[in-house]
């Protein structure tokens, strides 16, 4: 069993849920955290039924059942319908196998994922929830908002730690200016490629 100070980007599915605290009621955004799946796919499993049961409104309903719509704010997961639906076999083959780890974006697709940031009593970012250790992710259940966004969208939002954006909006501007960088490189052999291809004397009077 990791122990409680583990950070959380390194334990996969089984170790997270196996270390989420019995009989706590968790809000959607916490729920996907703990089983690695991000937040929209979680809430698509819920419409489509396809994901674990879930509390709505103090109700159990079935996750084999499809969601009759409404909105997400009173939706809870318990551990031990996740452990039931893990082992049950139902989760998609499209989970993932292995964390990611290391805290830095690669490619440009990585700031479009959407990935868990906490947000502050002000509302400022307080940082990524899979860099955070397990004992304070516990002990923040419940209390500390989770936001899914994308990182180009909360390098924009304003942060408790100067120290920690400038670090995060470093790494965020490094992988956009290597794309733009890219793009002006394309560009340039397009139009290298296009002087190269007229025909002889084109455009002379």
């Amino acid at each position: 069993m990791p122990a409680d100070n583990a950070i959380l980007a390194d334990l996969d599915p089984w170790e997270r849920i196996d270390r989420m605290p019995d009989g706590r009621p968790l809000k959607s955004s916490e729920a996907a955290v703990f089983t690695t799946f991000s937040l929209s796919t979680l809430e698509r499993m819920r419409v489509k039924g396809t994901g674990p049961d879930y509390f709505q409104g103090g109700i159990r309903v079935s996750g084999k059942v499809p969601a009759t719509g409404g909105t997400n704010q009173h939706i809870r997961y318990f551990k031990e319908d996740i452990k039931a639906w893990f082992k049950a076999g139902m989760v998609s083959s499209s989970m993932q196998a292995a964390i990611k780890k290391g805290q830095a974006f690669a490619t440009i697709f990585d700031l479009a994922e959407a990935e868990p940031y906490y947000l502050d009593a002000n509302g400022y970012v307080a940082g990524r929830v899979e860099f955070t250790p397990l004992d304070v992710v516990i002990e923040r259940l419940g209390e500390w908002d989770i936001l899914w966004m994308p990182a180009c969208e909360a390098a924009a939002r304003p942060w408790s730690s100067l120290a920690d954006h400038q670090a995060f909006g470093k790494n965020v501007e490094g992988v956009l200016s290597h794309a733009s960088r890219a793009i002006a490189a394309g560009l340039e052999a397009t139009e290298i490629s296009s002087v190269a291809s007229e025909p002889a004397g084109k455009g002379r009077a």
